[in-house]
């Protein structure tokens, strides 16, 4: 029988929600498990694990794990997987730890790729959504555009072109304040600072009749991936707006293609100028918009749940660990 141990990421804020979903997902599977967090002491940690027995360990990001946990689960052969839920972003990073997994999970095909070099189980899934949280309800539309998450500097500069070029109001999320000052004076830009909860967040994009979501740029000065791996796939806030019922614009990746039916489950645009033509149309065409956002819905609350990936994940495991004992 499969019994998990899963330690958090040991980060707060979203990650605390995703260590959460991860969790309810195990209940839900019907799956044994128990949970220790990273920085549990020493004498706990060989406690539960002395007790429970696990089979298979399973962290998110895994740079807090203290590498002596980590070494004395193998040691008792216990598979234990990461799931890299930051990548390609801090690769850098990533590679101090990442041989000592037996199983490798990532959010990016192209990191897949690369560990694939070097690692005989490496597995592309991307993260996943909450249904529970992030659904479609009545809520009425307040906003034409919104702009959920980190202000890098690429969503700067289509905030500034959006102002620029077009008559449309946006509404951006997150920490924007500083980072837009010369836009402060114009009407059609309102701010709400902060972090906000993924409920509050949920509320957002329903109450949007477009929102904005595009990536992390792969060489953002912040990063820290000198191998300089591109960013191909989606993320979470993919998933959570499709999930929420709502219609979103995106740039075309291969990860969207791979999750969804382009033009008929979800919109992507290549460039600036087309950016600008599919803002326009999908904010004159109300039917249009709805129903891709409808078909965007089904498509994530079948495919694309947090239940869905850890299904995945525990399978992928299990597949190593015949795998390792094949080889012996």
């Amino acid at each position: 029988m499969t019994r998990v141990l899963y330690i958090p990421s040991g980060y707060k804020r979203i990650y605390e929600a995703f260590d959460e979903w991860f969790v309810q997902a195990l209940s839900k599977l019907t799956i044994p498990h128990i949970v220790s967090h990273p920085f549990e002491t020493e004498t706990s940690f060989l406690e539960k694990i002395t007790k429970f027995r696990p089979t298979i360990m399973i962290t998110m990001v895994g740079d807090k794990l203290p590498l002596y946990k980590l070494q004395y689960l193998r040691k008792r052969r216990i598979m234990c997987g990461v799931w890299l839920t930051e990548d390609p972003y801090y690769t850098d990073r990533t590679l101090t730890y990442v041989r000592e997994y037996d199983a490798v999970m990532s959010i990016e095909a192209n990191s897949v790729r690369f560990y694939k070099t070097f690692h005989p189980h490496v597995l592309h899934l991307p993260l996943g959504t909450n249904s529970h949280v992030f659904y479609k309800n009545d809520e009425p539309v307040q906003h034409e555009i919104s702009f959920v998450g980190y202000p890098y500097q690429n969503r700067l500069n289509l905030l500034k072109l959006i102002l620029q070029e077009t008559p449309h109001h946006v509404t951006v999320v997150g920490k924007w304040k500083k980072h837009v000052a010369e836009h402060l004076a114009s009407s059609r830009l309102h701010i709400h600072e902060g972090w906000f909860p993924p409920r509050t967040i949920a509320s957002f994009y329903r109450r949007s009749k477009i929102n904005l979501n595009t990536l992390r740029d792969s060489q953002e000065s912040m990063n820290e991936n000198q191998t300089g791996i591109p960013n191909s796939s989606i993320n979470n806030r993919t998933f959570d707006i499709a999930s929420c019922g709502s219609f979103q614009l995106l740039p075309h990746t291969e990860g969207l293609q791979a999750a969804f039916e382009i033009g008929k489950e979800i919109v992507s645009y290549a460039g600036e100028d087309e950016l600008l033509q599919k803002l326009t149309y999908y904010l004159q065409n109300e039917t249009e918009r709805q129903d891709i956002a409808h078909q965007a819905m089904l498509r994530a609350q079948r495919d694309h749940t947090f239940l869905t990936r850890v299904q995945t994940m525990i399978d992928f495991i299990n597949t190593c660990k015949e795998d390792h004992r094949s080889s012996r």
